[in-house]
């Protein structure tokens, strides 16, 4: 008896299922829990010190530590070699060979990845206002933490996005491709004047967070987080649309074997 082919959800999930045990036996959640434990090391002991004011040792976490390190290199660990790992592996043609279309690996590994993102991200957004705010803390910053939240895991999954699209795209060289896109479309963008920086998810989560002007030109305008939101949403749209498709149509032959 012939099974019938999964239908995109179930087919969808089974990848991310797949995904994720391929994440969580590697050394990826490893070191991004040792890279952003030194980060939150880093911010406690500064602020233990008495180096900086409660909420001097916050905005520099946030913008530093999160918004400028941490939603640039966990994004990046998760997503940037989600394909090439597959040919290394040799398992590559194993997965495009099953009864399960080319959007849906694509979309599968993007959710396992992005809840992987999202999860080390979130935690360490709560460790980093933890140690900012230890010993000084008052009901009137809760919003803050709030507002973090919502700006750093839109910007992850915007992030995820990306990394995804060049894994899809170009395996072999999704790496500099990547890194190039987050310095040059995202970092690069946010100093720029008039309403360039607009075009960067970087700028509209740091709308969200309320910290929009530190280290921003002056001339881009300030929106409404709701629709810095909206924004970044169809930026990360537009990124798995292009990886999707490209994605079903490329043949994915490598120079190595």
């Amino acid at each position: 008896m012939i099974r019938p082919a999964p239908n995109f959800a179930s087919a969808t999930l089974a990848i991310a299922r797949f995904a994720m045990l391929r994440h969580l036996r590697s050394r990826r959640a490893i070191i991004a829990a040792v890279t952003l434990g030194l980060v939150v090391v880093a911010v406690a002991v500064t602020r233990a010190r008495g180096g900086q004011s409660a909420a001097d040792a916050w905005t520099t976490a946030l913008t530093s530590g999160l918004l400028s390190f941490a939603c640039y290199v966990i994004p990046f660990l998760f997503h940037a070699s989600s394909f090439s790992e597959e040919h290394e592996d040799r398992t590559l043609t194993y997965l495009l060979v099953r009864p399960v279309s080319r959007s849906a690996i694509v979309l599968g590994k993007y959710l396992a990845g992005s809840a992987l993102v999202l999860a080390t991200n979130a935690f360490a957004v709560l460790a980093l206002y933890l140690a900012s705010f230890a010993g000084s803390f008052d009901v009137s910053d809760a919003s803050q933490l709030g507002h973090a939240l919502a700006a750093v895991c839109l910007l992850s999954l915007g992030r995820s996005a990306i990394a995804a699209m060049y894994s899809a795209i170009a395996p072999e060289h999704a790496t500099p491709l990547t890194v190039t896109h987050f310095a040059v479309g995202e970092l690069g963008l946010r100093n720029l004047p008039s309403l360039i920086p607009m075009l960067s998810m970087h700028h509209h989560a740091s709308e969200i967070a309320g910290v929009a002007r530190v280290g921003y030109s002056e001339g881009a305008p300030t929106i409404p987080g709701a629709a810095s939101a909206a924004i970044i949403v169809g930026f990360s749209v537009f990124f798995l649309l292009v990886a999707t498709f490209v994605a079903s149509a490329r043949e994915y032959r490598f120079a190595k074997a």
